[in-house]
């Protein structure tokens, strides 16, 4: 799921600045919660695997729908009053966002294998200590030992 998340929310900020500028401004309203629920997912994603460029990227986009909609009720701007700042502080997005999504994408959170701690994949087969040597974390060693680690030798 995380792999997909970043390119997802990546393209819906292109595809909403084309839309405003090719089609209509009142793509917004279909485009904006797109983009407020996906920043909500990577928020979530990001709070959970403690990951800083989700998190920086959920806050972006939520921080963007705000503002636009900030905008239009402080003004009282009507679709045409709307459609050049919209066209470029979409743009100005889309051009922040880029990198902040490329660097999101590639330190994505992974998925860890039972025998692995949860904060920092260490392998922690034969460990009774209850705690990661690693970084400290605590973890339930009844449920390590539960591992089938013939499937362990299969997978390398």
């Amino acid at each position: 799921m995380t792999g997909y998340v970043v390119p997802v929310s990546w393209s819906v900020c292109v595809l909403a600045w084309l839309l405003i500028v090719l089609v209509d401004v009142e793509s917004v309203l279909f485009t904006g919660p797109a983009l407020f629920l996906l920043g909500l997912v990577l928020l979530v994603i990001g709070a959970l695997h403690r990951s800083f460029w989700f998190v920086a990227l959920g806050i972006g986009h939520i921080s963007i729908v705000v503002l636009f909609v900030a905008l239009v009720i402080a003004y009282s701007w009507s679709p045409s009053d709307a459609k050049d700042p919209f066209a470029a502080m979409s743009l100005s997005y889309v051009l922040f966002v880029s990198p902040v999504s490329f660097v999101a994408w590639m330190r994505r959170p992974r998925g860890f294998a039972p025998w692995q701690c949860r904060s920092c994949g260490y392998a922690l087969i034969g460990l009774r200590s209850g705690r990661c040597p690693e970084c400290g974390t605590p973890f339930d060693d009844r449920e390590v030992r539960r591992f089938d680690y013939a499937r362990i030798d299969d997978s390398c």
